[in-house]
C-alpha cells in the first residue's frame, strides 16, 4: 500500500478493507499523522505501530538531530566535513539526502532537502568500502529465513548492481547473517515490511522469491527456501521516471519480445 492507494481510495476504505483483510504497507510511506489513524493490530496485524516507527526513523552512524542554523553549524564542528544532511523519513534511492563538503554549502545542502520544517538530522560520513544487504524474513512462529548476502554497488545514491551472492569470506557474511537475523528477532511481531531492490534477483535465482516470501509470512504459512538455485547472480537496477514515457517504452517492448530479458539485454551465458 503506497501513498498514492491511499490518495487514490481513501484511508476509510483501506481501513475497512484491512479488517476483512491483511494489509501491508511501504513503510517510508506513512506519516505520524496517517499512522495515528490506524488500528495497528487490527489492520496491519503483523506487526505493532511501534515497529514501524522503529525502522522509519534509523540512524547507522552517529547523527545530530538539527532544528536551526547554529544546531547545523555544531554538527559540523563536531563531525567536521563531509557530512551528510538527511530527512528522517523518504530518504533513500537517492532522496532525501545530501553530502555538505564545507560549511559554505551547508545552508543550501539544508535547503535542498526541504529545510527544517521537514525533520531533518545531520550523519557522520561514513568511510564505505563496500555494502552488503540481507534479506530476511521471520513467520509468524519466529522461524527466521535469511536469504544469501549480496554486495549491491550505488551510483549517485542509488542501486545500480546487485551481486549475489557477495565476494567475500564465509567469516564474514556469516557475521552479515548473523547480526541480521539478531535484529530481526529482537523487534516485535512478524517482520514483513516490503520486498527490497537488493532482492529482485531472487524472482530467477532462488527456489523462493522474495515476493512469495514476503506473502508467505504475511499469511502465517510456513517460509519458503532462499537458498540459490544457480551458482551466482547479477541485477542491473533499472528504474522509470515520473514524467517521460521512454523508458517505460522500452520495458514493453523487452517484455513483448517473446524472450527471455537476459536475451534482450545482450547478455551471453546468462540464465
Amino acid at each position: 500500500m503506497t501513498r498514492k492507494e491511499c490518495c487514490l481510495h481513501g484511508w476509510g476504505r483501506i481501513v475497512a478493507c484491512g479488517k476483512e483483510s491483511t494489509v501491508t504497507a511501504s513503510l517510508e510511506m506513512l506519516t505520524g499523522d496517517e499512522k495515528s489513524k490506524l488500528d495497528y493490530r487490527a489492520l496491519f496485524n503483523c506487526f505493532s505501530g511501534c515497529f514501524l516507527f522503529v525502522l522509519q526513523n534509523r540512524e547507522v552512524e552517529a547523527f545530530i538531530q538539527i532544528e536551526d542554523e547554529e544546531c547545523s553549524k555544531r554538527a559540523g564542528e563536531q563531525f567536521g566535513y563531509p557530512l551528510i544532511v538527511k530527512c528522517r523519513r523518504l530518504a533513500y534511492d537517492g532522496r532525501g539526502n545530501v553530502v555538505a563538503k564545507s560549511e559554505e554549502v551547508l545552508t543550501s545542502a539544508i535547503n535542498a532537502v526541504g529545510g527544517f520544517g521537514h525533520g531533518l538530522y545531520v550523519e557522520q560520513l561514513a568511510p564505505l568500502v563496500k555494502e552488503l544487504a540481507v534479506i530476511v524474513a521471520r513467520g509468524r512462529d519466529n522461524y527466521i529465513s535469511c536469504y544469501h548476502v549480496v554486495e549491491t554497488v550505488h551510483r549517485e545514491n542509488i542501486c545500480h548492481i546487485v551481486k549475489s551472492p557477495a565476494n567475500e569470506s564465509w567469516k564474514l557474511m556469516k557475521l552479515a547473517t548473523d547480526i541480521t537475523s539478531k535484529v530481526v528477532a529482537s523487534l516485535e511481531g512478524a517482520v514483513v515490511p516490503r520486498p527490497h531492490n537488493s532482492g529482485h534477483h531472487t524472482n530467477e535465482s532462488c527456489y523462493t522469491s522474495q515476493y512469495e516470501q514476503h506473502l508467505t509470512a504475511v499469511v502465517g504459512l510456513p517460509l519458503g527456501d532462499p537458498s540459490m538455485k544457480a551458482p551466482a547472480s547479477i541485477i542491473y537496477n533499472i528504474l522509470g521516471e515520473d514524467e517521460g514515457e521512454r523508458g517505460f517504452i522500452l520495458a514493453h517492448e523487452m517484455t513483448m519480445d517473446h524472450k527471455p530479458p537476459y536475451l534482450t539485454l545482450g547478455i551471453p551465458a546468462a540464465f
